[in-house]
């Protein structure tokens, strides 16, 4: 958005040059960093250039694309997820403006999808799922979990709501933990749930073993405690019972 040359082109709706500008490093972007989506907009939000799809361009996205509208509207960048029609996406809009002439936007969308939460997996060893919101309730958008998680309506909205949630459950001989969390899009809204799930069974094996050790310790000090009590109190008594006879036989 800064730079000169896509000012100018921007300004001149110069397409083409644009394309010439951008085209070879969306490429690089598109297999190194999973990028989808390079565009240039003009306000409200129609589509001047696609550099991902070039010969697609001049269609309104006012009714779906509401990262554009804002950015366009304010004149200001917006980020963060939204709902578009390829499905759920992170989007970066950003105004360009050429000295004080607002010009319109230019987005980037990344890659949002089953990499992505593959690759969390690998990285934490925790499993994830994404579950959005539908008129008819939540439906997967994506996971790592062979089987879902079972969440029911009345708890999905109270984290709707901005309430986290936590629990434990058994599956497979194993203990897991999981944490359940409202996903926001760019404007703040809850639009689904986040499932992280963890197999909490190395920590469960460790507290028990740990609870046992403390039981085998306390068992031991309290034996040492009355041993060392006894023969305290042995080593006492006997010589008060020798001073009793002796004020016994005085007595007699």
């Amino acid at each position: 958005a800064q730079m000169p040359d896509t000012q100018k082109a921007f300004a001149e709706e110069d397409r083409a040059r644009l394309l010439q500008l951008f085209h070879a490093a969306f490429i690089k972007l598109q297999s190194d960093f999973g990028a989808r989506q390079f565009q240039f907009h003009k306000p409200p939000a129609i589509s001047f250039v696609r550099i991902h799809k070039p010969e697609k361009f001049g269609d309104d996205l006012s009714g779906f694309r509401k990262t554009v509208v804002r950015s366009n509207t304010e004149q200001v960048p917006v980020t963060g997820l939204e709902v578009g029609v390829a499905g759920l996406g992170i989007r970066g809009v950003v105004p360009v403006f050429q000295g004080d002439r607002h010009l319109g936007t230019v987005e980037f969308g990344m890659s949002f999808g089953k990499p992505f939460f593959d690759h969390f997996k690998v990285e934490t060893g925790a499993d994830m799922a994404l579950l959005l919101k539908k008129d008819t309730g939540l439906q997967a958008f994506a996971s790592t979990f062979d089987n879902g998680i079972a969440i029911t309506s009345e708890d999905a909205q109270r984290v709707l709501a901005g309430e986290p949630l936590t629990s434990r459950f058994d599956r497979d001989g194993s203990s897991w933990a999981v944490r359940l969390g409202a996903v926001k899009d760019f404007s703040g809204e809850s639009i689904g749930v986040l499932q992280i799930a963890m197999d909490r069974s190395v920590f469960v094996n460790e507290m028990a073993a740990f609870r046992n050790a403390a039981l085998a310790l306390g068992t031991i000090a309290l034996l040492t405690g009355l041993a060392i009590t006894f023969l305290i109190s042995r080593a006492l008594s006997r010589p008060l019972h020798q001073a009793v006879n002796v004020a016994l036989n005085i007595a007699a």
